[in-house]
């Protein structure tokens, strides 16, 4: 067992990670949200949006709004900052926002 164990591990195939209970650490609100960019400034606002402590996942995707964020806040008054941040940005021309009322489900199970 510990050989194939060490086996996945040195492949590649297993990665072990600790995941934070956002919850347990106060911070108990949450929102997706997408943003539109200026053209050709895609890798300065993902470089601006990777600073920002309360967002937890940036991604690049495809249809209106290139760009999804995931926010893990203390309150809704931080997740209200961070928007009036956002739309203040000159190169992030539209938000689209989604608070996340309850989270049913949250894993990185993979069957």
């Amino acid at each position: 067992m510990r050989l194939r164990y060490a086996h996945l591990i040195d492949s590649g195939i297993l990665e072990i990670v600790g995941r934070i209970n956002p919850i347990t650490i106060g911070l108990k609100e949450g929102a997706i949200i997408q943003l539109k960019v200026k053209p050709d400034c895609w890798e300065s606002v993902i470089e601006y949006l990777s600073k920002i402590r309360s967002i937890r996942y940036i991604t690049i995707t495809t249809g209106d709004y290139p760009i999804l964020i995931q926010v893990a806040a203390a309150n809704q008054e931080e997740i209200a900052e961070l928007i009036i941040r956002l739309y203040k940005h000159e190169e992030i021309t539209e938000v689209n926002s989604m608070i996340q009322l309850e989270v049913s489900k949250s894993s990185y199970q993979v069957d």
